[in-house]
């Protein structure tokens, strides 16, 4: 008999837009594995125009950000829709990914969270989480606390997630897994059509691809520093930029092409990203904070090489040497253009990282082997 899981998410499970179409993934991973899911969401938090009420007084009386997810009471009420809506489907166990869904959750069916960072480990790190006033600081602590000590079982998709709730929380070895999240696309390609399009990357232009909403986290400046230097250097380099493009709307040089935003939602915007994957040489996205880089693991599916930072969870994701490089986040664009140069000069060199990018991603980097690693790991826990 499979086990019957109540997956917690705030929004409903065909929502591909939500957490760039993780929290749909990670529910359909585990159907795929046979087991019995059951989705409840979405979730409305009651008294809406108090966490508002909040939300202004804090940033325009006292200077700070205020972050109702975190905001104790919203939980206590959240706990009592979760708490109903788990006993009503008689699972075996709950899982999330939230600490508002889970941490006051009014039952006695074990609970799990997977998940790829922690409060602390986000404090200060992404920009929305700075300036943070003295009671989001304390409801933050508190309510993730009370989550990770009433999970059961506790998957964390990178270690940087990991090793915080270790420090910060003392959360047991026993409880903690480490289990990488997958690509959130659907890709039954196999090594031979890998092969067929490395194959068809010409060393020249050296394609680069960039997929970032925010600019200036995303590192999107020194991904254009990167294309220029490299055609500077005499290397024919295109850049793509996808999601977005410079703040003050420059002009791009005739090498870059920005597109905008494109969903992967629609078949045509599906469809555009995977042949720009397909023919680019290289990923690049050097990130100035990272929870974790699903976009990684979508270039691994296609053997492309990703080259970011060496912050947060992408060092789980991107393994140096394996399916990319990452650098210090202080590196200049020269030791990017370094990289590439070494590999653009040496296609047999560039073919074999190619190629086990692709072997990371069949590995490591899907949802098929997440999937399995987290039935597994819960069978074993309950």
């Amino acid at each position: 008999m499979s086990l019957k899981v109540a997956y917690l998410s705030a929004r409903g499970p065909d929502d591909l837009l939500y957490w760039s179409g993780t929290a749909h993934y990670i529910g359909k991973s585990l159907s795929d594995q046979g087991l019995q899911v059951s989705h409840l969401g979405p979730f409305t938090a009651p008294l809406p125009r108090l966490y508002l009420l909040k939300h202004r007084f804090y940033s325009e009386v006292r200077g700070k950000n205020y972050m109702a997810e975190y905001d104790r009471l919203r939980a206590r009420l959240l706990g009592r829709l979760t708490g109903a809506a788990i006993e009503r489907v008689g699972a075996d166990v709950a899982l999330g990914f939230t600490p508002d869904l889970l941490a006051y959750a009014k039952t006695k069916v074990p609970l799990a969270v997977w998940t790829d960072c922690t409060f602390p480990a986000m404090k200060d790190f992404y920009p929305y989480y700075t300036n943070l006033c003295r009671e989001t600081l304390r409801d933050g602590f508190a309510l993730e606390k009370e989550m990770f000590d009433r999970c059961r079982i506790c998957f964390f998709a990178c270690e940087w997630a990991a090793r915080s709730a270790r420090e910060h929380y003392h959360l047991a070895p026993e409880k903690s897994h480490l289990v990488p999240f997958g690509a959130n696309i659907e890709c039954r390609r196999t090594l031979e059509d890998i092969k067929v399009l490395i194959e068809q990357r010409q060393t020249k232009p050296c394609r680069l691809l960039f997929i970032g909403r925010i600019w200036q986290r995303k590192g999107g400046d020194i991904a254009l520093a990167v294309a220029e230097k490299l055609n500077a250097s005499g290397l024919p380099t295109e850049l793509t930029l996808v999601g977005s493009g410079p703040p003050d709307g420059r002009p791009l040089p005739p090498y870059v092409k920005s597109l905008g935003f494109v969903s992967k939602t629609t078949p045509e915007g599906r469809r555009q990203l995977d042949e720009l994957l397909a023919r680019s040489h290289f990923l690049i996205v050097p990130s100035r904070a990272e929870a974790y880089g699903i976009v990684f693991c979508e270039a691994s599916s296609f053997g492309v090489p990703s080259l970011a930072t060496n912050v947060g969870g992408i060092p789980t994701v991107i393994r140096n040497g394996l399916n990319g490089w990452t650098f210090p986040l202080e590196a200049s664009a020269d030791e990017y253009c370094a990289f590439i140069l070494k590999m653009m000069e040496k296609p047999e060199t560039y073919r074999q990282l190619a190629l086990s990018s692709f072997g990371e991603y069949e590995s490591r980097l899907n949802w098929r082997v997440a999937g399995a690693r987290v039935k597994q790991l819960l069978e074993q826990a309950l």
